[in-house]
């Protein structure tokens, strides 16, 4: 297996050069991963350079060591689901003439009461089915966010560029009006059309407390289309597209990238060989799931919301997480090439909440034998956690 990271503004390595890239490497039948980090020029981990860049140095450090770790059999890619454990909640779209919608809220078991980041999902064309409400109970348990899965409602709208996000704002305003929210703290995750639906708001709307969004194989061909008349971003967010290889035409990505990079937005492109689209989908009908993609891509996210959002009050872990390998770096990776040949990196663990406060509902709390506790509110879902194991 190969893995390539470059810079998005390397003159050696343009959008049509790697595509070039990929079709020598699939006429191999290579295994490979590419990774491209926007306004990052060549040589951008060489100390000594001009063009050194801290944070992409740091982020190709971590992706290539756990990379490496899997190689040398030190991880494995393989994966635990978690069990739901969510609370039922209402909201409205008021710019569709208030129309009724109804999401899934996962809040961590935290001894801290802090308004906290959360992490709003948005569903591929199956709706919110399972697989999103775990991602929801995955985020709250091993990070100490709310997750919360967002109602999309209808193929018509998830069809129509302006109301599919107006569903996503929708979503975003009423977690900023939830009292165990940190307003300032929101990241958009969408799958396979919310993928899409993820990749439509940062190119045409935004809102100043979206601080990252990241589209798991969406539909890169339908966004390459609205790109052109993407408006000028008034916020910055960090902007994370995982495609797989098979999925999306170089040509597409070829006419995204560009328009990003016109845009001068900060993000960061990652693609797989040999997958298509719902390689993160545990519970794919298809049998689309790819434990390589899934595993490495959720790293790549996983460490971007740590470097985005302040950390949350320090808890004694109680198992390890069940994904998000790579390491998220809060500095530059080295302070000076005479103290070390490697760049050394902070490891934050992953937190173990155990409770905090909600006035849209509030997740079970779980006994010694991870069974829940009824609650006397709000229609929920799940019996508590069942506690993944060890993930790479």
């Amino acid at each position: 297996p190969s893995l390539f990271q470059t810079g998005g503004s390397d003159f050696l390595t343009g959008p049509q050069a790697m595509a070039k890239l990929e079709d020598d490497l699939n006429g191999a039948g290579a295994t490979w991963e590419t990774v491209r980090y926007a306004k990052i020029k060549h040589a951008f981990t060489n100390w000594f350079s001009q063009n050194y860049d801290a944070r992409a140095d740091a982020r190709s450090w971590n992706s290539m060591t756990s990379f490496l770790e899997v190689q040398f059999g030190e991880r494995t890619y393989e994966s635990s689901q978690p069990m739901e454990a969510v609370a039922e909640v209402s909201y409205a779209d008021e710019n569709d003439d208030g129309f009724p919608l109804q999401g899934y809220l996962s809040v961590p078991d935290a001894t801290v009461a802090v308004r906290r980041p959360v992490v709003i999902i948005v569903s591929d064309g199956t709706g919110q089915d399972r697989y999103e409400q775990q991602r929801a109970t995955q985020i709250a348990d091993e990070f100490g966010y709310l997750g919360f899965v967002a109602d999309v409602t209808g193929h018509e709208r998830m069809a129509n560029e302006t109301l599919f996000v107006s569903r996503i704002q929708a979503a975003v305003d009423f977690v900023k009006s939830h009292a165990a929210v940190d307003p300032t703290n929101i990241a958009i995750v969408g799958f396979g059309t919310g993928g899409t639906g993820a990749l439509y708001y940062a190119l045409t709307s935004g809102d100043g407390g979206v601080k990252a969004i990241t589209s798991f194989h969406g539909t890169l061909s339908r966004v390459a289309a609205v790109a052109a008349s993407a408006l000028p971003f008034n916020y910055t967010p960090q902007i994370l597209i995982e495609s797989g290889g098979d999925a999306d035409s170089m040509d597409d990505i070829i006419l995204l990238e560009n328009t990003l990079i016109s845009m001068a937005a900060d993000y960061e492109l990652s693609r797989y060989s040999g997958v298509g689209r719902a390689f993160t989908k545990w519970n794919d009908k298809e049998g689309r799931y790819d434990p390589r993609a899934s595993v490495r891509s959720f790293g790549a996210m996983a460490s971007v919301l740590r470097e985005v959002f302040p950390a949350m009050p320090t808890e004694p872990p109680t198992e390890s997480p069940t994904e998000f390998p790579i390491k998220s770096p809060t500095e530059s990776p080295i302070k000076s090439p005479t103290k070390s040949l490697a760049p050394t990196m902070v490891n934050k663990k992953s937190l173990a909440p155990t409770m905090v406060s909600g006035k849209a509902g509030k997740k079970q709390k779980r006994d010694k034998n991870g069974k829940g506790k009824k609650k006397s509110h709000n229609k929920s879902k799940g019996k508590g956690h069942k506690k993944a194991g060890q993930e790479p």
